[in-house]
């Protein structure tokens, strides 16, 4: 059975805690969280959900430490992490790559999320190929690379798509697939500075445009 923490319930989960082909008709393919989770050194992979979160549903407080969520899949949202309405994700030198879903391929936030020293990359979706940041979702990234994620809607945002409020430092977002645009902003973007957006989408405020040349690209 996939691993589950309930409402009130606090897990810390270190060493290398591997959870993968979870399989669920409803939220959460790997991992449902309405509790307190850490998970330090893991991998969520290879998981389905036929509503949302692929790889990881969270209703609760969730960290994530050097671990890598990758190949997981949700039909509706969130397709390597769906952070629900009143819960916090902190994501810190984490990885989230080859996700999909329809709304939010990588990370679809609907409160707050802090993400650092992270990258988002070959995430797909039909809007948000990287992360999804709703009306009501908060969303800060520092130090984060998101690239080489996909979107087949237009107007979807292929790395970044912010309905809500985002804050954003040393980050990087770059080379969107099938030549959607890198970022879409319908909410506000505060910016620190140090940023670059490839394309130049959202006009966040001081980012530099271009190709960032990561090496092997």
């Amino acid at each position: 059975d996939r691993p589950s923490v309930v409402k009130g319930e606090r897990v810390d989960v270190g060493g290398r805690r591997i959870v993968t082909k979870g399989t669920t008709t409803g939220s959460g393919g790997a991992i449902r969280n309405l509790g307190t989770l850490a998970l330090t050194g893991g991998t969520v992979s290879d998981s389905v959900a036929a509503n949302t979160g692929g790889g990881i549903y969270n209703a609760g407080v969730l960290k994530l430490t050097r671990t890598s969520v990758s190949g997981n899949h949700s039909i509706v949202n969130g397709g390597g992490i769906e952070n629900a309405a009143q819960a916090r994700l902190t994501l810190v030198d984490s990885a989230v790559s080859d996700n999909s879903s329809s709304y939010g391929g990588g990370i679809r936030n609907r409160h707050r999320a802090s993400l650092f020293n992270s990258t988002l990359f070959r995430n797909t979706g039909f809007v948000g190929g990287g992360v999804l940041n709703d009306p009501l979702g908060t969303a800060m990234l520092s130090n984060v690379t998101i690239s080489d994620n996909e979107i087949s809607g237009s107007d979807g945002g292929g790395g970044i798509r912010n309905e809500g409020a985002l804050s954003i430092d040393n980050s990087i977002v770059s080379d969107t697939d099938l030549g959607g645009a890198d970022c879409y902003n319908s909410g506000t973007i505060t910016a620190s500075g140090g940023n670059l957006v490839e394309d130049g989408s959202c006009a966040i405020a001081g980012a530099l445009s271009g190709d960032p040349m990561f090496v092997g690209a």
